[in-house]
């Protein structure tokens, strides 16, 4: 897992008033309609891009755009079902506590190397 904090939004003034999930998304410079994706797999795992698109009232592809970003940052995992007439994917997120747990290790480390940086 990586670390992404974009910095434009996640100044410490903004982080003190933010809540956990508006956080998680902060860290990893998720969009918001990665983040509405993101926290709809955390309690409905194994939805069809359909079904993910009609819980939060956008097109499908534009929901497949956002489940692809999603998959590369390793946000999401994919499974093929075999239909009678091709396939489709479900979708889930990973663990959402692996997930918390990941960033402050990944914030932990950061904070290390500018430790060791700045007083080298």
């Amino acid at each position: 897992m990586r670390f992404l904090m974009n910095e434009n939004l996640c100044s410490k003034l903004q982080i003190d008033k933010m809540d956990e999930d508006r956080l998680l998304a902060c860290l990893l410079s998720l969009n918001e309609l990665e983040s509405t994706v993101l926290f709809y797999l955390f309690s409905h795992p194994g939805s069809t891009t359909k079904e993910i698109a009609q819980a939060v009232d956008r097109h499908r592809s534009t929901v497949q755009k956002a489940l692809e970003q999603l998959l590369s940052q390793g946000l999401t995992l994919r499974k093929a079902n075999s239909l009678s007439r091709g396939y489709a994917y479900a979708y889930a997120a990973i663990s959402k506590k692996e997930l918390k747990k990941s960033i402050v290790e990944d914030v932990k480390e950061w904070c290390k190397i500018i430790e060791e940086k700045l007083i080298a």
